[in-house]
């Protein structure tokens, strides 16, 4: 334990980002690549899940279902990573997840509605350049009220 030379002052009512577990507003985020792994889904096709941290610290994960035996499947992921690789700056084959990590993208997150009893969750609808970002936070709906962070600099600046 730290005794702490000056207190510090909790104000629940004033945060900067959405409560763990509570949805973003439909938006364009600055994002880091935060990790890739490769696993294998409940009907044992292996898919590569690619962890994203957002410029709130928040973290949201993207499937690339790049060796799924559907081919309408395969061919879209494939189309993804190639986007995603390509605002990377890697291009060719991939051969270890560490060509993509650290690297700088502008995610489009919007908001999927949750099926069989499964809550809604957020998801990324596209991989943009960061240089298309325009520094403005993202819209939230009408009724609710975004706070934006305290400070401009991303978490990994």
């Amino acid at each position: 334990m730290t005794a702490l030379s000056q207190p510090i002052t909790i104000d629940p009512n004033n945060v900067s980002a959405p409560a763990m577990g509570e949805l973003l507003p439909k938006g364009k985020y600055a994002a880091k690549v935060a990790g890739a792994e490769e696993k294998t889904s409940q009907k044992g096709n292996n898919y590569l899940e690619v962890e994203f941290i957002l410029e709130n610290s928040r973290h949201i994960w993207h499937r690339f279902n790049l060796w799924n035996p559907n081919n309408t499947a395969r061919e879209i992921s494939q189309k993804e990573f190639n986007k995603l690789g390509g605002i990377c700056g890697v291009s060719g084959q991939v051969t270890d997840t560490d060509q993509i990590l650290g690297r700088e993208v502008l995610l489009d997150v919007g908001i999927e509605a949750g099926t069989a009893g499964y809550p809604d969750k957020n998801v990324v609808k596209d991989f943009l350049s960061p240089t298309k970002a325009n520094n403005a936070p993202p819209r939230a709906p009408a009724n609710e009220a975004v706070t934006p962070p305290a400070t401009s600099t991303a978490p990994w600046s």
